[in-house]
C-alpha cells in the first residue's frame, strides 16, 4: 500500500489506517438511551453545542474529557462555554470533568480512572479535533488519529460502548473535485486530497469503519462548513471560512471561486447529530448534517456584499493578491488564502457538485426546522466576527 493514485504519491497515511485486532469489542452493549456519556472536544465550538444539546435534551450525566491544569480551571472552561450558547446553570451532579488527553495512552488516567470511567460509560461522543487546514498530515495525528484510536480502544476496553463520530464532509473533497454530481452519504470515502486534515479524518474513519467491522455499534456524522448558530450568531472566529470572510472585510473584496458550500448553522449541526444518536436505528449510518440546500460559495459571498455594499467581486487570483499585500507572503491568513482551492476544489469536469443530506433529514424534526441563512443572518453574523476583532 506505499502508492497512492494521485501523481504517485506516496500515501504516507496508510500505515496508520490499520486497526490493530487487540480494538475488539468485549462483552455486551450498553442500555440505550445511555444514561453516562463520554464526550469529548466539549470545549471547543461544535463540541459546545453537542454538550449543551445532550444537557437540554437527555437526562444523561456527561463526562467532558478536558485538558487542563487542574479540574476546577477544566470546569470553568466548560461553564463559560455553556454560558455563551445561553444554557441555564447545570445542576453539578449532570457535568463531571475528566482532567485528561484523549491522544495519550488511556487519555493520560490512571489504570484504575481509565477502568471506573470504561465500566461507567454508556455511550461516546468523540468531537474532539484540530481543525487546520494548511499544516501537513504529521502535524495532525496525534490529535486526530491517535485520538480516534484512544477512544476506539476505549470503547472496546470493558465492554461495546456505542461511538458517535463526528468526521467532516472534507473526507469526500475527492468527489468534488472530479465533478460527480451528488456526493452521497457513502460509508466508504474516497481516497482523501492532499490536505493533512482530510488525511487525519479519512484515517480516522477508517479505523472507525474497522472497529464497526468487527461488532461496535458507530455512527458517523460529516458536518460540512459550520455558520454561526441560528440563534445569537455566536460565531468561531478561528474557524476557516470566517478567516477568510474577515480578510475580505479588511481588503475590501470577496473571492470569486466555484464551489458548492456545505453549510449548516451550528446549532442546527449539533442538534442534527444529537437528534439522529437518539434514534436508535440509526445506529451504525453515516450521516451529512448539513443545510439540505448546499450553498455556492459565491451566494456566500453575494450575501456578505448585500451587507456590506463597500465590497467588490474579484476574480480569486486578484483577491489574492489583495491579501499578500495586505498581510505579506508569510502570514498565515495568506498561506490559508492560498490553500482554498486545495480544499474547495472547484471540478475539474465543470460539473457541479454537492453532497447530499437524504439519510440525516429522515431524522429531522419540528424543533430543528432549517434557519433561514437570510439578510438578516447574515447582518448578525457579521456584527459579531466584527466585534470579535
Amino acid at each position: 500500500m506505499g502508492q497512492s493514485h494521485e501523481e504517485g504519491r506516496p500515501n504516507h497515511y496508510w500505515k496508520d489506517a490499520v486497526l490493530p485486532e487487540s480494538v475488539a469489542p468485549k462483552g455486551d452493549h450498553p442500555a440505550f438511551p445511555p444514561g453516562n456519556i463520554l464526550l469529548t472536544g466539549s470545549t471547543g465550538y461544535l463540541g459546545g453545542y453537542i454538550m449543551a444539546e445532550l444537557l437540554q435534551d437527555t437526562d444523561a450525566v456527561l463526562y467532558c474529557l478536558v485538558r487542563g491544569r487542574s479540574e476546577g480551571e477544566a470546569r470553568d472552561r466548560l461553564a463559560a462555554s455553556l454560558e455563551n450558547r445561553g444554557v441555564a446553570p447545570v445542576p453539578h451532579e449532570r457535568l463531571r470533568v475528566v482532567p485528561g488527553n484523549m491522544a495519550k495512552p488511556n487519555f493520560g488516567l490512571s489504570e484504575s480512572e481509565y477502568d471506573s470511567l470504561a465500566e461507567s460509560v454508556d455511550a461516546i461522543y468523540h468531537c474532539g479535533a484540530w481543525v487546520n487546514l494548511i499544516v501537513g498530515y504529521p502535524f495532525l495525528k496525534g490529535s486526530n488519529v491517535d485520538g480516534t484510536f484512544e477512544v476506539l480502544k476505549f470503547a472496546t476496553h470493558r465492554r461495546s460502548i456505542p461511538l458517535h463520530h463526528i468526521s467532516t464532509l472534507g473526507v469526500m473533497m475527492r468527489n468534488y473535485g472530479e465533478g460527480t454530481g451528488v456526493v452521497t452519504e457513502d460509508p466508504t470515502p474516497p481516497l482523501p486530497l492532499n490536505i493533512g486534515y482530510y488525511e487525519s479524518k479519512w484515517v480516522s474513519e477508517r479505523l472507525v469503519s474497522q472497529a464497526q467491522a468487527r461488532g461496535l455499534p458507530a455512527t458517523v456524522y460529516r458536518p460540512g462548513a459550520i455558520l454561526g448558530d441560528s440563534a445569537n450568531r455566536l460565531l468561531s472566529p478561528s474557524d476557516w471560512l470566517m478567516q477568510i470572510t474577515l480578510a475580505s472585510l479588511r481588503v475590501g473584496a470577496t473571492p470569486e471561486h466555484e464551489f458548492m458550500l456545505p453549510v449548516s448553522c451550528a446549532d442546527f449541526t449539533a442538534r442534527c447529530i444529537t437528534d439522529i444518536s437518539r434514534t436508535d436505528g440509526s445506529r451504525g449510518g453515516t450521516f451529512h448534517t448539513t443545510h439540505p440546500e448546499p450553498m455556492p460559495l459565491d451566494t456566500y459571498f453575494e450575501k456578505i456584499r448585500s451587507c456590506r455594499p463597500h465590497l467588490r467581486s474579484v476574480p480569486f487570483a486578484r483577491w489574492l493578491d489583495g491579501i499578500r499585500s495586505h498581510y505579506g507572503g508569510n502570514d498565515p491568513m495568506t498561506r490559508l488564502a492560498e490553500a482554498v482551492p486545495g480544499f474547495l476544489p472547484s471540478p475539474r469536469n465543470g460539473v457541479t457538485t454537492h453532497a447530499a443530506s437524504d439519510s440525516a433529514r429522515k431524522f429531522h424534526t419540528d424543533r430543528n426546522s432549517v434557519p433561514a441563512l437570510d439578510v438578516d443572518y447574515f447582518h448578525g453574523m457579521l456584527a459579531n466576527l466584527e466585534s470579535r476583532e
